[in-house]
């Protein structure tokens, strides 16, 4: 639920019209009313999640091998992007969120689609498109204002037709996805994946329970 605080711009403001009411001989009241304003929830760290609703999520299934670094492609992203908080009017960057995709953080070589071609192990970090394909699909689901997102070349049938979301970065051309907090609330990101060889990465958005009800609508 929203807070009560001072809006201290408009109370000075009301206090002065007050005194220049009272200084020119004005009727006035006995007192000057504080006029308040919401404080909307803030959330520092994942930590803080309980009373928080699931505005939008989405599961995708991944298949561990050379393709996508034996997995580490997929859930390296997964690990840097959960409990990230992304706040009112802030645009999230998927290539941004994830950090540097070197070896160093974590990631391998994997598959690529180049010139129309796929290459299995021809980029580090390739694969990493299950991770940004899921969190689109979060988000679009959630009613986010998406801002950038490109397809693949060619369909692949593991992702839903026309919501796949590809990233790429080659030092001159980038591809990236992302999307506006479009809301008064700070959105939480919750992402993990599932340890099998035929595996899951499931990706969702949180905000604060208690919204109004237009808001809850809005999702629904």
């Amino acid at each position: 639920m929203n807070g009560v605080g001072v809006d201290v711009a408009a109370t000075s403001s009301a206090v002065s019209a007050y005194l220049d009411t009272l200084a020119s001989g004005g009727t006035v009241g006995p007192s000057v009313e504080v006029v308040t304003a919401p404080i909307l929830p803030q959330i520092a760290n994942v930590d803080t999640v309980s009373g928080m609703v699931i505005i939008g999520q989405h599961t995708t299934e991944f298949f561990v091998g050379e393709s996508n670094g034996m997995g580490k492609n997929i859930r390296q992203p997964a690990t840097n992007l959960n409990g990230q908080v992304i706040g009112p009017g802030q645009q999230f960057s998927f290539l941004g969120a994830v950090g540097p995709i070197d070896a160093a953080h974590g990631f391998a070589m994997g598959g690529v689609i180049a010139d129309g071609k796929s290459n299995h192990t021809g980029a580090m970090g390739g694969g990493i498109c299950s991770a940004s394909t899921t969190m689109f699909n979060a988000a679009a689901d959630a009613g986010l204002q998406i801002d950038e997102r490109h397809a693949h070349f060619y369909y692949i049938n593991r992702y839903p037709v026309g919501r796949d979301a590809t990233v790429y970065s080659n030092g001159q051309t980038t591809w990236d996805l992302k999307w506006t907090n479009d809301t008064p609330y700070p959105i939480v990101i919750r992402a993990f994946t599932t340890p099998r060889s035929t595996a899951y990465i499931h990706g969702s958005a949180l905000e604060p329970a208690g919204q109004p009800e237009g808001d809850l609508e809005r999702w629904g």
